[in-house]
Order: C-alpha cells, then sequence, then structure tokens
C-alpha cells in the first residue's frame, strides 16, 4: 500500500513514520471554524451541517490529499440514483467551497470537485397561469374566509409562504408593509397602493379585508378568532382550493410557492422587469427571470 498508495485512508506506515496527512473528517472539523466567521444564518448553517454530515459519513476517513475527482463523483452519483439532483448540486456546491479553503490553508494544489458535473435539475411543478388563477381564487371563496385573502397577499406582494404567514400588523405602517424575507434577510417597504391592473385589486384592498376579518391584531393571516395560522395550514388551504377549482394537470400540481412566480410574471408585464426584481427580493435579475418562465404554461403573443 505504501508502495502503490493503492488505499485513500490514511495508511498506518504514514502514522509510524509521522507523516502529515490531514483526513477529510479532520479538515470538515476545521472548515465549520472557517463558516463560523462568516457569520451565516442559523438556516444556512444547518443546511451546511446536514451536507457536512453526509460528506463524513461517506468519504470521511478518505486521506484529503489523496482524494480524487472519480471519488467524489462516485459519492454524489449516489444522490442522482435516488431521485435527489437538487441535493447532490448543492452537496457539490459545498464541497467545492470545503476543497477551496484547504487550497488557501496549503494542503491541496488543486480542487479534485471542480471537475464534476452540475446535474440539471428536471423541473417537474406546473406553473399557475392567469385563467388558472381566477379558477383557484374562486374556488378559494368557499373555504374559511380567511383563505381567500391570504392567497390574495400572497399574490399582490409576491412573498414566500414563510414570509406572508408572518406578516404582522405593526409591520404595517405610514401606509407601508414592511417585510424582512426570512430566507433572505432582504427588507422591503410595500406600498399599500400596490396594484394588479389586470384583477383589478390593490394591497389596501387585502389589508382592509383582514382587518374586518380579526380586528387588525398580532399576524395578519388569521382567522376570526385572531388565531395564528401555520404555514403547512396555509399550504394545505392553497391545496384544497387548487383541488376544488376542477382543474387537471398534465405534471406536478403547483404549490402555494407558484403564486410568486405568477406574481412576478403579472408585475413583470405591467410594471416591467425591475420592478418584478425589487419586489421579490432577487439581487440579481437571473433569479427573477426563472420565475418569470412560465414553462410553456402561457401562449406567447406575436
Amino acid at each position: 500500500m505504501a508502495i502503490y498508495g493503492s488505499s485513500k485512508q490514511s495508511p498506518l506506515v504514514d502514522r509510524i513514520s509521522g507523516t502529515q496527512a490531514t483526513t477529510v473528517n479532520e479538515w470538515t472539523t476545521r472548515y465549520l471554524e472557517i463558516l463560523e466567521t462568516r457569520k451565516l444564518k442559523p438556516k444556512t448553517m444547518s443546511e451546511y451541517n446536514k451536507y457536512l454530515k453526509a460528506v463524513s459519513a461517506n468519504l470521511g476517513e478518505f486521506a484529503l490529499q489523496k482524494l480524487e475527482t472519480k471519488d467524489i463523483a462516485s459519492f454524489l452519483n449516489q444522490w442522482v440514483k435516488a431521485g435527489k439532483v437538487t441535493m447532490a448540486n448543492r452537496i457539490r456546491a459545498l464541497l467545492l467551497d470545503l476543497f477551496r479553503e484547504a487550497i488557501a490553508e496549503g494542503l491541496l494544489k488543486s480542487n479534485p470537485a471542480e471537475a464534476t458535473r452540475n446535474q440539471r435539475v428536471e423541473i417537474q411543478r406546473e406553473r399557475i397561469t392567469l385563467d388558472d388563477w381566477k379558477a383557484i381564487r374562486k374556488a378559494a371563496d368557499k373555504l374559511p374566509a380567511w383563505v381567500g385573502p391570504c392567497l390574495d397577499l400572497a399574490l399582490l406582494t409576491g412573498q414566500r409562504l414563510s414570509d406572508v404567514q408572518g406578516m404582522c400588523w405593526s409591520d404595517y405602517r405610514d401606509g407601508r408593509l414592511y417585510v424582512r424575507q426570512e430566507k433572505t434577510g432582504m427588507m422591503l417597504a410595500i406600498a399599500e397602493t400596490t396594484r394588479l391592473k389586470c384583477l383589478n385589486l390593490s394591497l389596501l384592498d387585502v389589508l382592509k379585508r383582514f382587518k374586518t376579518l380579526n380586528d387588525g391584531e398580532h399576524h395578519i393571516v388569521a382567522d376570526e378568532k385572531q388565531r395564528v395560522l401555520a404555514r403547512k395550514t396555509l399550504s394545505e388551504a392553497f391545496m384544497k382550493a387548487r383541488r376544488e377549482s376542477g382543474l387537471e394537470w398534465e405534471g406536478t400540481p403547483p404549490s402555494f410557492h407558484e403564486i410568486r412566480s405568477l406574481s412576478a410574471r403579472l408585475y413583470a408585464e405591467e410594471k416591467g422587469k425591475d420592478y418584478a426584481q425589487k419586489l421579490l427580493g432577487h439581487k440579481s435579475a437571473t433569479m427573477t427571470d426563472k420565475y418569470r418562465d412560465a414553462r410553456g404554461s402561457e401562449w406567447t403573443e406575436v
């Protein structure tokens, strides 16, 4: 093993002779210290820890300096085979950074993850068209009184489910609704006059409905008894309205999150791409373009 260097693990002969060999496990411990200095959000750190556990379980005993691209590719391929392509890409991104930091500290000369392939994610979830929305929204009026306004609030603000659920009346002041996005930390002040002409609906209209419904205290999205509604409850309410609409879908039916995509497309059409980007809280136009992509669900007028 010493002659041919066939073992990926740190061999006993190295430990006896005192030859320095850092294992992946040892380096991930140091890498976590580096991550701590970046002052990442708790949720992001939690995700990093989850990915690093998978790395340690599969590559932990390998000598860092002996890892090759084929080892990384084989490791990532198990996620691809399991149909977890997004997970494979996220772990690959983590490994790129992990080995990049190892290079910065002089432990490696090249990045073994760099030559691996970033897998293409097959998008399965269907988009919502404006006509679909009208049908779903009509069905929502047959459900508890808070469901319809909740969907309107998501569409008019273009925010994620977590941010819609977390909106409080204390965030609404001086004619604006203040939102600090949970995922990105982006801070938005959305005017109550924000309006979608295609639906003849404004943010103020929706807020007035909620004030009538729950007396305007605590959380905006609440029922008649001012009970805070869980994210799962909001998501399930949308799915029920979608089913009650009678619409059928060729692929995977859209989830609550697709309201955000519809919002981006409607605002881009009425107010321009820059407006849609600002409202969604995206730093880059590229991300907004992904939301604006109708994925073949709408006709292109020429």
